[in-house]
């Protein structure tokens, strides 16, 4: 059976859909970036996954980190817009392509993950339309380079607590022997509403529990509405795996919202973050 091919969903919509194009704007992206300083290697990233005009400086500012501290492997954890389903997708093989050419999927992360027949599911499908993980790619390989990394694209189908906490586990079981050269990107935009100053303010209180690394106070105030954050489980995870990894502390990089980059402040808007959850030198 052939390995699977994922080709670009939404190349020429959320980002260009031509290479030199790309690569230009990518270039613009971490141009504009401020150079993040953080006190030791990263675990773990929030990144922003809307249009690259929106939110595409505050994804450059935390890729930025990987010039000091590149990875040969990947984990990105993406909610599912589109597909309801219940535990989480994993690409079992192959290679995903974007406009800047192909990536590989790494085959010992996902066979491990895959172990777990209760949590992962091997169907490669549900992630056909999905854009929050495709659109960390193309950041990916202009800093490391397509043949420099592999990755594993998890979509998660569940962000109930109880699921979060098993998926968590299972996936620090999974990357132990790997741990030291993985990386794991939460995909995940914040507040989404009709109030630019609501953002700000819900979006400073939902980052304060990713700053305090607490995943279980950041579910809970998503099930109530207090927080927001589309891939609030994504989130977690990545928060509870790093913590089991070592990470004492999480700093945030950059933060903005689709009024501000606009300097439209009448209807709707997106709040952006990119947050680097470290282990101290």
């Amino acid at each position: 059976m052939p390995s699977p091919v994922r080709e670009p969903a939404v190349a020429g919509t959320f980002y260009p859909g031509y290479r030199e194009e790309l690569r230009r704007i990518l270039a613009e992206l971490f141009e504009k970036a401020p150079e993040p300083t953080v006190p030791g290697p990263p675990v773990g990233l929030l990144s922003p996954h809307a249009g690259y005009p929106y939110s595409g400086v505050t994804a450059a500012t935390g890729y930025k980190l990987l010039k000091t501290y590149p990875c040969k492997r990947i984990v990105i954890l993406g909610p599912s817009h589109y597909v309801g389903f219940s535990g989480a997708s994993v690409f079992p093989g192959g290679v995903w392509r974007t406009p800047l050419g192909e990536v590989y999927i790494d085959l010992e992360i996902a066979e491990r993950l895959l172990e777990y027949r209760d949590l992962f599911w091997e169907r490669p499908d549900l992630q056909d339309q999905e854009h929050s993980i495709e659109v960390q790619l193309p950041f990916l390989q202009y800093i490391l380079g397509s043949e420099n990394f592999t990755f594993v694209p998890v979509m998660l189908g569940d962000q109930s607590l109880a699921f979060v906490r098993e998926l968590s586990e299972a996936l620090t079981e999974a990357l132990l022997p790997f741990s030291q050269e993985t990386l794991l990107i939460a995909s995940s935009d914040l507040y989404h509403g009709y109030s630019w100053r609501e953002a700000e303010r819900m979006d400073q209180y939902t980052l304060s529990f990713v700053l305090n690394l607490d995943p279980e106070g950041l579910l809970r105030a998503l099930e109530t509405g207090e927080a927001m954050a589309c891939g609030g489980g994504a989130l977690a995870v990545m928060l509870m795996v790093a913590q089991s990894l070592g990470v004492e502390t999480a700093q945030l990089l950059h933060y903005t919202h689709s009024a501000k980059v606009t300097g439209v402040y009448e209807g709707y808007t997106v709040g952006y973050a990119s947050v680097a959850v470290c282990k101290k030198a």
